[in-house]
Order: structure tokens, then C-alpha cells, then sequence
């Protein structure tokens, strides 16, 4: 019993959190990345809403690309631990703009300093501050909620793991009687036992539902 609460505690939280993402559903990480690109790709159309030269189609394009997709690699690195990275895209993010930035010679759309192009950067600014703070709300919501559900995902892990050691597979041969059994829990946990007892004359097979429920 010592080795298997050793073996459910000896991983560091971070572990188990990596454990619990890859556990997760394809197409729920899928929908998890695809908000995070869709929120910071806005974040590059109001910057690109703020500029007052012409903007290519290809130069928006890459843009939002560029934003959103260095997002998802942020996001993913975090959540894998592989903070070390981290520094490495920040430092290739900035070059990429900055080459992209120097191609930006597109002609005047609106005169610098005009009414317009001051509530062109005005209503940027609001978006921009707007759209990051509703994501800081949400890292502080789901952060919150995450911690809660990682606790419960570990107390969950190690149930399961108890009752795998006090209810191993049954395989056993007694005198003509060759008898297996196995206890296959529906969800998460199981609480039935499944075991055998005997000796060479006789036996005795037996199941129980322990976790008081049908």
C-alpha cells in the first residue's frame, strides 16, 4: 500500500496537470486553442484598424496569423511547463513583426493628427484594452476553477488506483476449475470486488458491490 500512494504522490502537481491536458479530449483542445486564436487575431485587426497607411491583404493576413498563432504557441508551452521556450518565441515574435513592420510603406490613408484617424486610435486602444482585460478575467476564472478540478481529478486518480491494488485480476486453477475475474468499473472509480478463496478440495467465488450504489 505504501509503494501505491508513493507511486500516486511522487509526481509534482505540474505532472499531474500535463497528465490531465493530454487526458483531455482532441476536439475540446482543439475548440481551447481555436478561442485563443480567434481572441488575440482580433487584438491584430484593431492594432491594424489603428494604422494610417494601406495594408496590403497580405500584409492582414499575416498579421492575424502571426498573432494568433504565436498565442496558441504561448498557451501551449504554459500549459506544457516549457517555460524555457517561452523567451525564444517573445524573440522571434518581435523579429517577424519588426521584418513585417519594415514592409509597412503602404501610401497615406488618413492625415496623422486628423479627427479620424485620432478616434481610429481612441476606439483601438478601448478594444485592445478591453479584449485583454476580458481575457485576464477569464485566465482568473478558469485558474480558479482549474485548481478545484485538478484536486478533484487526483482524488479521482488515486481511488482509482486503490482500488486497482485491493482488486487485482483473478486467474486461478483449482483442482479441475481454471477461474478468472476482473473488476471493470463503468466510470472513473469502481467500488465492486470480485475475488476467490479456496483450497484443493473446495471453493468459494464471490462479488460485492461496495460502493452503495446499483
Amino acid at each position: 500500500m505504501a509503494s501505491l500512494f508513493d507511486r500516486v504522490y511522487s509526481s509534482p502537481p505540474s505532472g499531474r496537470r500535463r497528465e490531465v491536458w493530454k487526458s483531455t479530449p482532441v476536439t475540446m483542445r482543439l475548440c481551447f486553442y481555436s478561442a485563443v486564436f480567434s481572441l488575440f487575431a482580433s487584438v491584430s485587426v484593431l492594432v491594424s484598424l489603428m494604422h494610417t497607411t494601406y495594408l496590403s491583404p497580405i500584409q492582414i493576413f499575416l498579421n492575424i496569423v502571426l498573432a494568433g498563432g504565436f498565442a496558441v504557441a504561448y498557451a501551449a508551452f504554459w500549459i506544457l511547463q516549457r517555460y524555457w521556450v517561452i523567451p525564444v518565441l517573445l524573440l522571434s515574435e518581435n523579429v517577424l513583426f519588426s521584418v513585417l513592420g519594415a514592409h509597412d510603406k503602404g501610401s497615406q490613408l488618413i492625415a496623422v493628427g486628423s479627427p479620424l484617424h485620432r478616434q481610429l486610435q481612441v476606439l483601438g486602444i478601448i478594444g485592445i484594452v478591453s479584449v485583454s482585460l476580458g481575457y485576464l478575467l477569464f485566465v482568473m476564472f478558469f485558474g480558479s476553477q482549474g485548481a478545484r478540478y485538478f484536486r478533484a481529478h487526483n482524488e479521482i486518480a488515486m481511488a482509482a488506483e486503490i482500488h486497482r491494488a485491493l482488486v487485482p485480476p483473478i486467474h486461478k486453477t483449482i483442482r479441475s476449475f481454471e477461474i478468472y475475474g476482473v473488476s471493470v468499473p463503468s466510470g472513473e472509480v469502481g467500488g465492486d470486488l470480485v475475488d476467490v478463496t479456496g483450497d484443493e478440495e473446495s471453493w468459494t467465488g464471490y462479488v460485492a458491490d461496495v460502493s452503495g450504489h446499483v
